[in-house]
């Protein structure tokens, strides 16, 4: 078993290489499990970092990191099911059966 995992850091949603995967299941799961999105959070012009185009930029970097687990219906142990309520996976319906 690896000691490290690996993660892409990209906005790219991928839709070209799943357009050549076919749409395989398993690249939608890698995408979700390995892909961290970053958004620029404040940047504005300041004195702490120069851009490319001379200007002088500041601000923080937002990361979303891939949940530890998917946020899709799934099976439960012992019977029934889990269904999420929110994209967050914060809020989850639990279906015992019997």
């Amino acid at each position: 078993m690896p000691q490290f995992e690996s993660f892409v850091f990209t906005n790219d949603e991928m839709r070209d290489h799943q357009y050549q995967q076919g749409a395989a299941r398993d690249f939608y799961r890698w995408i979700e499990r390995k892909r961290i999105k970053f958004t620029f959070v404040g940047w504005t012009e300041g004195e702490s970092a120069r851009a490319e185009n001379n200007k002088l930029v500041q601000g923080d970097l937002s990361f979303l990191f891939p949940l530890k687990f998917s946020v899709r219906i799934q099976k439960r142990r012992g019977g029934g099911v889990y269904i999420p309520l929110s994209e967050d996976a914060t809020r989850w319906l639990t279906i015992k059966l019997k």
